[in-house]
């Protein structure tokens, strides 16, 4: 249970002031409670509190506002699955967090990396809505992917996966 502000007879809040001028940051959740039934509280000197909010306000971006990067080689907003100069591939933008220019911050990832996840995600949707067998799995995928890329194979496999597990 949350102990209340004596002041305001609700739970304490974020930067509420303790009578030694300590500002309280938050409750201990994860923990267990006290022994006297409350969870933990986490309280701070007022100089650390200011450090702490300008951090949590520069990393968790509340407002979801913020600037889209521009990629430096198309001069358009980054696009998901753009190189980079050193051949990492754009992801998404990272909206909860601001840099200190007030930019998105981006994510990037490796080839195969990026590759892995869109394999999982089309298992996972098309699993969901029943297109594909259930025992298909990623090791198996990446196994009989075509390594040139061309899906026409690909998708005569799982078709005949797809046939083989009507008939069992």
């Amino acid at each position: 249970m949350k102990r209340l502000n004596p002041k305001t007879g609700l739970p304490f809040k974020s930067g509420d002031e303790r009578k030694d001028g300590f500002r309280f940051l938050s409750y201990n959740l994860k923990r267990k409670l006290k022994r006297d039934g409350f969870f933990g509280e986490s309280w701070t000197n007022p100089k650390a509190f200011e450090y702490f909010k300008k951090r949590y306000l520069r990393w968790n971006n509340p407002s979801k506002k913020g600037k889209s990067k521009i990629n430096p080689l198309t001069k358009k907003i980054w696009y998901r699955a753009d190189r980079r100069s050193d051949g990492l591939l754009f992801i998404r933008f990272e909206k909860k967090s601001l840099d200190k220019d007030g930019f998105y911050r981006l994510k990037f990832s490796s080839f195969e990396s990026f590759h892995r996840s869109q394999i999982r995600t089309n298992i996972n949707r098309n699993k969901s809505e029943g297109k594909w067998p259930v025992d298909v799995n990623l090791d198996y995928l990446m196994k009989i992917f075509p390594k040139d890329f061309k899906y026409d194979c690909l998708i005569i496999i799982l078709y005949d996966i797809k046939i083989k597990n009507k008939d069992v």
